[in-house]
């Protein structure tokens, strides 16, 4: 609009600028038409500005001066509803300014000093909205103020002209077949805050437009958009061929005025023309309220007037739902139930679902139902959504334990422990036992081996297992010890189940010794006493006198050597090299006598004497041995007798 006025203002200043004359000519002037007619409740009319002009024009301005109950048409925008014609929009630019004795200033002018082509015909057309309250009669519409300019900027005054609009008096035609309508019913939740009311169109024949005054009820009205326009949307046609006008009247109901400048039909024989977006004052309650449409008139292209009877629809406001959701819920078996819950979405929820689920701490694993019904709820538009509660495994810890042997021990029995049974529960609620592996045996080497747990099946419980060692410890050391004749030999700490090496014989010179006693390939797991013992030899002793064997004997080693006595001689050596002892072995004593008893005899039978046997008898004659001699001399020898 302002663009506009900007060009206008140039236009006049530029033709004030280039003339202060005036040529007049009547081959060059605006005209109106003699006449319009229109029929008694038409919404709108067009009214076309005819220029004949003998030389070329470039613009013109003129004052429009309309009767009352007429107005010029706006569009969505506010600008007047003109259109250009035997030129372009980029051509020639249109201002309009609103006087003070109530004209309507229009110039049209060109920047780059274009003419209209030809030499007569309509250069605007008006689109003028016809009051509801205009009469049918004659209304005088008038331009005055005209001036027309060339391109050499003369300026060229046209004479006042004046038209007549003919409002007629026609009838208006009944007709089922052409009607508007509405919805039965529309039905929304309450708290909405926008919704679109479409306006239908039923027509067997082509219908360019209509006019009707629509009625809401309280707490409903006609939103506006940011520019304060009423949003109504047009279809079935486009909002160049069609144009929509309002006015509030005084009884509180919205004008609808729908008008082609073209003529134009409305698409199809039904649907909706309009969509009304209408919006609800937050405190609107629930319930039912009515809409209407009142005094309907439409029109066809041959500018026949249709009415149509009142209609009323109903806009249904419902309570706006509530949706009650019992919360999905998880609890291990065996734990106390958790508390059931809800979540809703909507409307405030009035009162309290009752929620149940038949599960109790000691219901197994698996899957339940959560119910929600009403309870204390008082909201009528409810929707009841059941939950689950999901029981899961409890945890449960299956631990084989530590352990400790030794060597060659026998293997321990293996003690499970169980950590997590609920419900006083224990093994026996296994499907399967666990069972219980180690890799060690009763002859495994000192070391750490594992104990395994594994396979126990419990339908309430997720089963861990904790592996145990078994620790093989070093065997006992028990006492190996060798006693020889009651003494201590030798003496060896023995692991138990190591073998036994026996100790080689013991020699002991002159004895002969007898073994070990029974000695275990292995060592027992008790302290063992081997024993042996040394038996003294006895050896062969000879004593051979003179070459001859005297006597023979056995003598035990070590024993005192006594060589024996010869009666007679005891006090001469016979015997020779006598060892003290009894060696260990045999041996042979040599002697001589036969020199000693020699010389006995010699002084027997040189002195005489008397003979004794040893023990002092005196014999007649001397005796075979030892015979005692007391010589005549008074001394006494020894004599032997072969």
């Amino acid at each position: 609009m302002l663009r506009r006025l900007l060009c206008a203002i140039m236009v006049v200043v530029g033709l004030l600028a280039h003339s202060n004359t005036f040529a007049a000519d009547e081959a060059n002037k605006l005209e109106l038409p003699p006449k319009i007619e229109v029929e008694n409740g038409a919404a709108q009319l067009q009214l076309p500005i005819s220029l004949t002009n003998a030389v070329t024009i470039t613009g013109f301005q003129c004052d429009l001066y309309l009767p009352d109950g007429f107005t010029i048409m706006t569009d969505e925008y506010g600008d007047y509803l003109v259109d250009v014609a035997r030129t372009t929009t980029k051509r020639h630019s249109l201002a309009t300014r609103d006087m003070p004795d109530g004209a309507i200033r229009i110039v049209l002018s060109s920047m780059t000093n274009a003419t209209f082509s030809g030499n007569s015909g309509a250069v605007l057309n008006i689109m003028i909205a016809v009051g509801k309250d205009v009469a049918a009669g004659s209304y005088d519409v008038n331009l005055k103020n005209v001036v027309l300019t060339d391109p050499n900027a003369t300026r060229y005054p046209s004479a006042d002209v004046s038209g007549t609009i003919v409002v007629k008096g026609s009838e208006v035609v009944v007709s089922e077949d052409v009607r508007l309508e509405l919805s039965q019913e529309i039905t929304r939740e309450k708290g909405v805050s926008k919704f679109q009311m479409p306006i239908l169109l039923s027509n067997k024949e082509d219908i360019t437009g209509f006019q009707c005054d629509l009625y809401l009820p309280g707490g409903f009205s006609v939103a506006k958009d940011e520019y304060d326009d009423y949003m109504i949307d047009v279809s079935r046609t486009t909002t160049k061929r069609h144009s929509i006008a309002t006015r509030d009247m005084p009884d509180g109901a919205l004008r609808i005025v729908l008008s082609s400048m073209t003529n134009a039909t409305f698409s199809g024989n039904s649907g909706a023309v309009l969509s009304v977006t209408i919006s609800v004052n937050s405190n609107t309650e629930a319930g039912n309220y009515t809409v209407g449409l009142k005094n309907i008139v439409l029109t066809n292209p041959s500018a026949t007037r249709y009415t149509s009877a009142d209609v009323t629809g109903l806009f249904v406001i419902k309570e706006q739902p509530v949706t009650i959701t019992a919360r999905n819920l998880t609890m291990v078996y065996g734990d106390d139930v958790p508390s059931l819950t809800y979540n809703t979405e909507g409307a405030e929820l009035k009162g309290v679902p009752l929620l149940s689920c038949d599960v109790t701490s000691s219901s197994p694993v698996g899957v339940y139902p959560i119910t929600v019904s009403k309870g204390t709820v008082e909201n009528e538009e409810v929707t009841y959504v059941n939950g689950v509660l999901t029981i899961t495994q409890a945890p449960l810890t299956v631990s084989a334990g530590n352990y400790t042997k030794k060597q060659y021990d026998p293997m321990p029995e293996f003690s499970l422990s169980y950590t997590g049974f609920k419900n006083n529960e224990t093994k026996d609620v296994f499907e399967k036992q666990a069972t219980v592996s180690c890799e060690a045996d009763e002859d495994s080497a000192p070391g750490e081996y594992a104990v395994s747990v594994s396979g126990a099946e419990a339908r309430n419980y997720i089963i861990q297992y904790v592996a145990g060692k078994l620790t093989v410890t070093e065997p006992d050391s028990y006492t190996l010890t060798y006693m020889v004749d009651g003494e201590v030999y030798q003496s060896f700490t023995i692991k138990y189940r190591d073998s036994i090496v026996p100790l080689e014989t013991p020699s002991k010179e002159g004895y002969t010794f007898s073994g070990w006693s029974e000695i275990p390939s292995t060592m027992p797991a008790k302290d063992v006493v081997v024993t042996g013992s040394f038996t003294i030899n006895s050896y062969k002793i000879s004593y051979v006198l003179d070459g001859e064997v005297y006597t023979t004997g056995t003598l035990e080693y070590g024993a005192k050597i006594i060589p024996p006595v010869i009666t007679g001689l005891e006090d001469y050596t016979i015997w020779e090299d006598v060892p003290e002892t009894m060696p260990a072995c045999d041996i042979t004593i040599y002697g001589k006598a036969k020199d000693i008893i020699d010389s006995i005899t010699l002084v027997f039978s040189k002195d005489k004497g008397d003979v004794y046997d040893l023990n002092g008898r005196k014999l007649s004659a001397s005796k075979k041995g030892i015979n005692i001699i007391r010589m005549n001399d008074g001394t006494t020898r020894k004599m032997l007798h072969r």
